[in-house]
């Protein structure tokens, strides 16, 4: 709106209440806790940038790349983990998340739900340890850039190049788990890893490029089952994956770009991030003569 940006803290007499609402309901009134909520797609509904949100996007894919990202399986009643690598611990996303496994119409929906339930996380964020709640959010987005005052530019590396250098050249994860696709996890050599991660990426790219956005859309393909919403009953069958294609199918190929250049810098022999610093340049300026002015 018309405000200047405010951090959650300044709101706690509106989310404090939302918070304890939410943990006082019984799984099964939680459904209708949620339902009618959101009128928005997730991308004008969640409180963060196009930047901060295709970051979480890439951190979310590569996290799964990297072993750093850990999905429950069935009957789902644990979180969503993320690799801590400052303390060496796996940090869970809000559980139970406000769309929950039991809503999903299919198994690509995970990463909406989660980046979803970052409204439950605001809610909490005033339970000591102030600000915890968010943690998750904060190590999915530093999986692709961990510069904390915005995007990475300048001579600064994405997090997502190191992190690539790291695990390609021997395939160690820094959490020790593998990673969760099959093919990548197998993989034994350098290049092999680089194809299936690269193959994977792809498959991801093109089923958010094909099935969830229109033709012609950032380049995409279209024309799949769900590329153009004609009938409420296509409506309601839509995964809610649909709202993040655009964001999915633009950093998908942003990562298979990323995961060419890290190869590069290993075969280089390049350290794995530059570092701000170094001698100053020289940055006088001659000032030109006007002569008589």
């Amino acid at each position: 709106g018309s405000y200047p940006l405010y951090s959650p803290l300044a709101f706690e007499s509106v989310l404090k209440p939302v918070g304890i609402q939410w943990g006082s309901t019984p799984p099964a009134g939680r459904s209708g806790f949620w339902t009618h909520r959101r009128s928005r797609p997730l991308n004008a509904s969640l409180p963060m940038g196009d930047a901060e949100r295709r970051a979480m996007v890439a951190g979310w894919f590569l996290g799964q790349v990297l072993g750093e990202i850990r999905i429950p399986d069935s009957p789902y009643n644990r979180p969503v983990e993320i690799w801590d690598r400052e303390i060496g611990n796996w940090a869970g996303f809000p559980y139970p998340m406000l769309t929950p496994p039991s809503a999903f119409k299919a198994t690509y929906d995970w990463l909406p739900a989660v980046l979803e339930s970052i409204l439950l996380a605001q809610t909490q964020i005033h339970e000591a340890p102030v600000m915890a709640s968010l943690r998750p959010y904060i190590l999915l987005r530093e999986v692709y850039d961990s510069n904390p005052l915005g995007q990475s530019t300048g001579i600064l590396d994405r997090e997502a190049v190191k992190r690539l250098q790291e695990w390609l050249p021997e395939g160690k994860t820094a959490s020790g788990l593998p990673p969760r696709i099959p093919k990548i996890a197998q993989a034994q050599t350098m290049d092999e890893r680089v194809e299936s991660a690269k193959e994977w990426l792809e498959v991801i790219r093109g089923l958010a490029g094909v099935h969830f956005m229109a033709p012609g859309r950032d380049g995409a393909k279209g024309g799949g089952s769900f590329s153009d919403i004609s009938t409420r009953d296509q409506a309601s069958q839509t995964p809610i994956f649909r709202d993040l294609a655009p964001d999915i199918h633009v950093m998908a190929g942003e990562l298979i770009k990323l995961v060419d250049e890290a190869k590069r810098r290993v075969e280089a022999g390049e350290p794995p991030a530059q570092e701000p610093g170094g001698a100053p340049k020289d940055t006088t300026i001659a000032m030109p003569d006007g002569g008589v002015f």
